[in-house]
């Protein structure tokens, strides 16, 4: 049973994605924003994160460089969960280690399928 942390500043939407995944078998714990994120990164290692990107303090962007920076749970597999919709930001973020990116309003059973995707590509 993979875990997952889920990290977004938006309740509903942080809700309804770990919802999802738990509903598909996946242990699932969630963070509010970037910060949060980043601790519990540190403490422990699931084997994947959805991550927002537009999040107040701490952007997803910089939750990915963080984490790179700092080495935390390098074997997690991440996928993006955002409204943002550019190439620009789409490459950004694979650019700096996402290995999924899933678009806002999202149907729930694709990103299940992306965060499956993503921890059987890296597991």
């Amino acid at each position: 049973m993979p875990r997952v942390l889920v990290v977004d500043d938006n309740p509903v939407a942080r809700h309804v994605a770990a919802l999802s995944l738990e509903l598909a078998g996946m242990e699932v714990e969630q963070a509010a924003d970037g910060a949060a994120a980043l601790d519990r990164l540190a403490d422990d290692s699931p084997d994947a994160v959805v991550l927002d990107i537009m999040m107040p303090g701490v952007s997803g962007h910089e939750v990915l460089a963080q984490r790179r920076a700092r080495n935390l749970a390098p074997a997690a597999a991440v996928v993006m969960l955002t409204c943002k919709t550019d190439d620009v930001d789409v490459s950004r973020a694979f650019a700096a280690g996402a290995d999924g990116y899933v678009t806002k309003p999202f149907d729930p059973d694709e990103l299940v399928r992306a965060v499956r995707a993503a921890v059987y590509r890296l597991h």
